[in-house]
């Protein structure tokens, strides 16, 4: 892959069987990182007496993971940001494949770099997980797991076409950062970071509705039978 392929837009083929694979495995992320949402708001919401299926012992213990302070990013869960991650590189990557955007392997560096930052994060998820609460979430773990093949993947696919991440990222003439590849794929991208946002919040907002109406129910059912079977004076 030379700078020239980069900056004059050229159609570039990208082996749809890797492609294939790399885009079902961020899918299965897609649905982790939806359980791990609805997981995080049933617990600390409806905050049921039982334990879920991943809730095995002291040590596997998906529950305790939930109800701590690593469960969220600056009051977000970090369930529903995983979610909106995962979302935002399969709309991204779809809508280049689909519409045979211009500069496709451009769009696979940025998503390599994108990934790294993603299983920077999960390792720090997975430090405090299994170092500072000491229980390991199962589904969590899964998902650090598929996040890792990912990213391999991705760089996979990239060294198996002639581009040398950083080497293309960090070049003199920052063929990456040109305009005449940017504007290829541009529109792609606000129009995935929309939809993967909405979808997201509207996922999260929805389950702290449907949870917080089911704990109020709930309050509301004891309050009842309470009065119920108060003795009559």
């Amino acid at each position: 892959m030379t700078i020239a392929d980069f900056q004059t837009g050229r159609k570039q083929a990208i082996n749809t069987k890797w492609a294939a694979a790399f885009l079902w495995l961020l899918l299965v992320g897609i649905v982790n990182s939806g359980y791990l949402t609805y997981h995080h708001h049933y617990i600390n919401i409806v905050q049921p007496s039982t334990k879920s299926f991943c809730s095995i012992n002291e040590t596997f213990d998906c529950d305790k993971v939930a109800k701590s302070d690593a469960s969220r990013f600056m009051g977000i869960p970090v369930a529903s940001l995983g979610l909106f991650a995962h979302l935002f590189v399969l709309l991204f990557l779809l809508n280049a494949h689909l519409f045979r955007i211009k500069a496709l392997k451009a769009a696979y560096t940025y998503i390599s770099l994108m990934l790294f930052v993603m299983v920077l994060f999960c390792a720090y998820e997975a430090i405090i997980s299994f170092v500072v609460l000491k229980a390991i979430c199962i589904m969590c773990s899964i998902l650090y797991i598929i996040d890792a093949i990912v990213m391999y993947l991705c760089i996979y696919i990239l060294k198996k076409n002639n581009v040398l991440i950083l080497k293309e990222f960090f070049g003199k003439s920052s063929p990456l950062l040109a305009w005449r590849v940017l504007k290829t794929w541009i529109v792609a991208i606000f129009m995935s970071l929309f939809i993967a946002g909405y979808t997201s919040f509207a996922f999260d907002y929805g389950l702290q509705k449907k949870f917080t109406h089911m704990r109020d129910k709930q309050i509301m059912e004891q309050m009842i039978n309470q009065d119920t079977t108060q003795p009559v004076n």
